[in-house]
Parts: structure tokens; C-alpha cells; sequence
């Protein structure tokens, strides 16, 4: 003879297990599991979200770490990796409330921000290059980073142009970056 709670415990916990699985699914293919950020997948997934369906105006931000393969040549990868993730917090603490952070690349992050104010977008990154200066102040490995940003009116159908036009932007920065004394 089952006892009734029985009946009820054990397709709990098999609910449970299968609830904690997905979300632990969920969570393995949205999130980078170096920085913690959103991933590509996500950012991807985020764009055709807003392309589709959103007559917002939006901003893309790309950052790239200026001088990582320095680093890992010099100090290690795993160095390399503690660049990474220190940008990573640096960006997403700087961004806060203006958008969603992902790491889109080796060493290639993005901001999607539907909150359009120029202003905000350029006090964040100044913020994000203060953080920086202060940061390298203390840190053996030097964080640098080169930005590019582009906005769109209307979402809908052009958010990956917005997306090509923020990274041309931050090779040029990139390039720029590299005409001046190095940082790195």
C-alpha cells in the first residue's frame, strides 16, 4: 500500500528536478560563464527581439579590450581571462540602467539601450574611462578599451545596421587608439 503523501511528494521533486534543469539550461545558454554577462547568443537573440518588433529608438555600444593578446602573451591567459572580467564589471557597473551588457566576443562587448539620450550614453562612457584611469592606477595589467556607438530612430528592421555601424565606429577608435602613445 502508497501513502498518500507519497503520491504527492514524488512527482514534486520530479517537477522540481525538471524546473531546476531548464532553468540551469536557461541560464547555460544566455549567460558567459567567464564574466557573467550575456553572451552572443542572447545579444543576438535581444537584437531580433527589438528588430521585430519595436518602433523604439535604440543605441548599441561595441567596446573591444585594446591589447589583450599582449597580456596573454606576457602574463597568461589566465590573466587575460582576469582582463576580460574586470571589463567586464567595469562596463556593466558604468551601464547600469541604461541597458543590457553582453560580451559578444573574445574580447568584444557590447550595450543595447533603449533609453536613446545621447547624453547619458556619452556620461557613461566618460564614467567608464575614469573608472578605467583610476583602476590602472593599481592594476599590473592595463585595461584599455576602444568604443563605438550608433543610434537608430526606429528599430524595426535595422538594429543590425546599428550594430555594423557601432563596430566600424570602434575600429576606427581602435585606430586612432593605436596612432597615439600606447596604454598598454
Amino acid at each position: 500500500m502508497l501513502y498518500p503523501w507519497v503520491l504527492t511528494l514524488w512527482p514534486s521533486v520530479a517537477l522540481s528536478l525538471l524546473l531546476f534543469y531548464l532553468f540551469f539550461l536557461e541560464q547555460r545558454y544566455s549567460i558567459d560563464t567567464l564574466t557573467g554577462l550575456r553572451n552572443r547568443t542572447m545579444f543576438m537573440h535581444d537584437i531580433l527581439d527589438l528588430q521585430h518588433g519595436s518602433r523604439d529608438a535604440a543605441a548599441i555600444v561595441v567596446l573591444d579590450v585594446n591589447y589583450l593578446k599582449k597580456a596573454n602573451d606576457t602574463y597568461g591567459h589566465k590573466a587575460g581571462d582576469e582582463l576580460l572580467v574586470h571589463a567586464g564589471s567595469l562596463i556593466e557597473r558604468c551601464f547600469r540602467g541604461l541597458g543590457k551588457v553582453y560580451r559578444v566576443g573574445g574580447d568584444e562587448f557590447a550595450v543595447v539601450s533603449t533609453k536613446i539620450d545621447d547624453k547619458e550614453i556619452e556620461r557613461a562612457l566618460v564614467l567608464l574611462d575614469v573608472q578605467i584611469q583610476l583602476a590602472n592606477t593599481t592594476r599590473t595589467i592595463k585595461l584599455s578599451l576602444a568604443s563605438g556607438t550608433s543610434w537608430c530612430e526606429s528599430c524595426i528592421g535595422n538594429l543590425f545596421n546599428t550594430y555594423v555601424a557601432a563596430d566600424n565606429a570602434m575600429y576606427r577608435n581602435k585606430e586612432a587608439m593605436k596612432r597615439r602613445p600606447s596604454d598598454g
